[in-house]
């Protein structure tokens, strides 16, 4: 894995599930050729049945499917013992996402169209887990109707459609976002690689209604929230709180 990945990597395995992870995940879906039918933040407030996202779009086969997305983020990234049995948990989830079936005679064929569950997670299933969730999918699913995507899968796919393609692809945002970190938290530094890097990232848009522009947000917070990463390892806070002031200006002017 390149350093480029780890970065994105540590962002993605950050993300809370509600409002982060929830806002970046369509996104990428979009950017994936998905066509999203509902988010979590419609939904929010009511029961959603293991169904955060839905989308329609085709896997690696070219089959065409109603996609069910279940996310965990944050304190249940993981697969483990505890969560998977609990309470709105890992099982529970799958359990309801299949057993509840999603309607919408406004888009044409969309009843009819096979299902895939796909379990979401900045994080990793845990070796002492395994075998049991295995067996449960297993069990539960025919090949195909189930997918897991960990943060390693997450890692790659959003290198590829979101982070590499936009703020990751050139070089100079590349030199400049690593001597932003490498001086951070140098004495009497005016972060000027930092401001130079978030006004390439703007040079970058010339269309409102275009995907950069789309983009160009989640490029913004991945920043703003890799400053305040290494701000907080480095117990020393002045950096993000320069680095986001000047961002967030910037973006309003």
């Amino acid at each position: 894995m390149n350093s480029n990945n780890i970065i994105v990597r540590e962002y993605l395995s950050s993300l809370k599930e509600d409002s982060e992870l929830d806002y970046l995940f369509p996104i990428l879906l979009n950017l994936m050729g998905f066509r999203i039918v509902q988010t979590a933040k419609e939904s929010k407030g009511q029961s959603q049945y293991g169904k955060d996202i839905i989308a329609i779009g085709k896997d690696a086969n070219g089959t065409k499917y109603k996609w069910y997305f279940e996310l965990k983020g944050y304190a249940d990234k993981d697969v483990t013992q505890s969560n998977y049995t609990k309470s709105d948990g890992i099982r529970e989830s799958i359990i309801e996402a299949k057993d509840t079936f999603f309607r919408d005679s406004t888009i044409p064929g969309f009843n009819s169209l096979p299902t895939k569950i796909v379990l979401v997670h900045n994080g990793i299933l845990k070796t002492n887990i395994r075998d049991t969730f295995e067996g449960f999918i297993s069990r539960e699913f025919k090949d195909g109707e189930f997918e897991r995507w960990d943060i390693y899968f997450l890692t790659d796919i959003f290198s590829k459609y979101l982070f590499n393609e936009y703020l990751l692809a050139d070089n100079i945002s590349n030199r400049l976002l690593k001597k932003t970190l490498a001086f951070l938290d140098s004495p009497d530094n005016t972060y000027d690689e930092f401001k130079e890097l978030v006004n390439i990232q703007f040079k970058k848009v010339d269309n409102v209604k275009s995907r950069a522009f789309n983009k160009l947000f989640a490029t913004l917070n991945l920043l703003n929230s890799i400053i305040f990463s290494y701000s907080t390892e480095n117990n020393y806070l002045l950096p993000a709180k320069e680095c986001s002031k000047y961002l967030v200006l910037k973006t309003w002017y």
